[in-house]
């Protein structure tokens, strides 16, 4: 089970793109996470990830460390196996913050948006200026204590035309774990599709460049539809779980599917809220609203059970088919697109490695050696 816990919907950042929606100083009360870290350890199956997540997170420093450790003494008791998980823009990460995140097992993901330029065009300051600086000293204090910290890189219709600059910026940091994420809520229309797509090809040249000198690297969405090339199609464990193996908590005490729909946590987020951690005595989400909810989420599309590519697919996370369609399991024009870009160039330069007999390609995506 996946669970995060919003921590406050209070940012230092204004990125212009934020899902959360406005800013404010809600924080999550104590109770509230002590009714939610009790009904998901009870019914984890003896695993759980816990996620802290914002707003900016880091911005409740003290709360976060101190309910972690809550958290590791609780699961410790139940015998569960805890992992921990911070997204943060790393404005806030000192190198003290991150032996102790590092300490205490939890792994750090940074939102940057690629190079300065796409950065500063998209995640300014709450009160205006370039966050740039802030950002790049947290994401160096990161690497330089776990050198495969994950970046979050969100792709936009306005900075599209960067992309394949921003992941030659992060390689230049080194980074060697990324995600470029596709605004799914963005206007996007055919010209910045189509420059996605060279952007795409340009971002498989440098992947393959790494390989060819023998340097592992991880792209996201390159290497999840090689692995699902691999496997010969995602398995069920692949597919979102929002609802059910995935939720989230609200600084309200409100559970939603994951913490990408929690947003300002007021009327127009609630549709898919399952319910209040005050509102059962188990405190946790409505069982009819969860049924519901899955419900929605499980009526593909005609034209997805139709679609070749369906096997090796990202259509089904809900939260991005809400944020495009506003139906968990309609995805977005600009989705189909960019998972079409994305298998194609996955494939391409997969195949080319492949031909290569690229001994790092073989042994990390196929367990094989020479």
């Amino acid at each position: 089970m996946d669970l995060t816990l919003v921590l406050t919907h209070a940012c230092n950042l204004g990125c212009t793109y934020c899902y959360a929606g406005r800013k404010d100083p809600r924080a999550m009360p104590e109770e509230v996470a002590e009714r939610a870290l009790g009904w998901a350890l009870d019914r984890c199956g003896g695993e759980l990830r816990l996620g802290w997540f914002g707003g900016e997170p880091l911005l409740r420093w003290d709360r976060l460390a101190a309910w972690h450790q809550r958290a590791q003494g609780l699961a410790a008791a139940r015998g569960v196996a805890l992992e921990g998980t911070v997204t943060t823009n790393a404005t806030l990460l000192t190198r003290e913050r991150m032996d102790w995140l590092v300490a205490h097992g939890i792994t750090v993901g940074i939102s940057i948006d690629g190079c300065q330029q796409a950065h500063d065009l998209m995640r300014p300051l709450a009160g205006g200026g370039s966050s740039w600086a802030a950002v790049r000293a947290g994401l160096d204090v990161a690497l330089a204590r776990v050198p495969m910290t994950q970046t979050i890189s969100v792709v936009h219709p306005a900075s599209v035309h960067l992309l394949a600059a921003g992941v030659d910026a992060l390689l230049a940091a080194g980074v060697r774990v990324m995600s470029l994420s596709l605004d799914p809520s963005a206007q996007w229309d055919l010209d910045t599709l189509e420059t996605y797509r060279q952007q795409l090809d340009l971002v498989g040249e440098r992947w393959l460049a790494e390989f060819r000198a023998g340097r592992d690297l991880w792209i996201e969405p390159l290497d999840g539809h090689i692995i699902s090339q691999v496997k010969g199609g995602l398995a069920a464990c692949d597919r979102c779980s929002a609802g059910l193996g995935e939720l989230a908590v609200a600084p309200s005490g409100t559970w939603y599917p994951c913490e990408r729909m929690v947003g300002e946590d007021g009327a127009a987020a609630r549709r898919w809220a399952l319910g209040g951690v005050h509102d059962r005595a188990d405190g946790g989400p409505d069982p009819e609203r969860v049924r519901a909810l899955t419900g929605a989420h499980g009526e593909e599309p005609a034209a997805c059970r139709d679609c070749p590519l369906r096997a090796r697919c990202q259509h089904h996370c809900a939260c991005s088919n809400v944020m495009a369609s506003g139906e968990p399991a309609v995805p977005g024009g600009a989705q189909c697109a960019a998972e079409q870009a994305a298998i194609a160039t996955a494939d391409r330069v997969a195949a080319l490695l492949w031909a290569e007999a690229n001994p790092l390609f073989l042994a990390r995506r196929y367990r094989l050696t020479a």
